[in-house]
């Protein structure tokens, strides 16, 4: 990127640079993604992140509120398209069964993320967190705030809990 010449110039520059930079940790989480499960979603949002990634790259004299909330939005569809696979993963890992209803709602949300109608954040993170309930964060099968409540109604004190190589819970203060 050219240096900048005016304000406008400056303020398009910092606001692609910033927006670089929450891509590229978005990439960097689509990459984590192995096997072949989501190996056509993984290389598809890898080229849309590759042609975002030009776009921002082009000298701007200036960064409309509209495009920036256009590269917004397309950075959120890329961040909550990671989050529906990275559930569906998880919930096979722990050999989760999705019900009906459930296979239903991320259907839904792949046809919205994957598809040409305006991503609406709200819709999406109101369906994602309905599915992170069905799905426990926890090797325990309960989710964290579960654990905490148990925990306090026992009276133990707050530790540390982590799982070693053979997959055994343990926990430290």
């Amino acid at each position: 990127m050219p240096s900048p010449k005016s304000e406008d110039e400056l303020t398009a520059f910092i606001n692609q640079f910033q927006l670089l930079k929450h891509l590229q940790t978005v990439e960097k989480d689509w990459n984590k993604i192995k096997g072949l499960a989501f190996g056509d979603d993984k290389q598809l949002a890898l080229i849309n992140i590759r042609h975002f990634t030009e776009w921002l790259l082009e000298e701007r004299s200036s960064m409309t509120a509209q495009k920036s909330k256009v590269a917004e939005c397309e950075l959120g569809r890329l961040k909550t398209q990671y989050r529906l696979i990275m559930f569906q993963l998880k919930a096979k890992e722990r050999e989760i069964q999705l019900d009906i209803n459930i296979k239903t709602r991320i259907c839904e949300a792949e046809h919205l993320l994957k598809g040409f109608d305006k991503y609406i954040a709200n819709n999406m993170e109101t369906c994602l967190d309905q599915l992170d309930k069905l799905n426990p964060k926890t090797c325990l099968g309960i989710s964290d705030a579960e654990r905490v409540m148990i925990l306090q109604a026992i009276s133990l004190p707050k530790v540390h809990w982590f799982k070693c190589p053979k997959g055994n819970l343990h926990s430290h203060n």
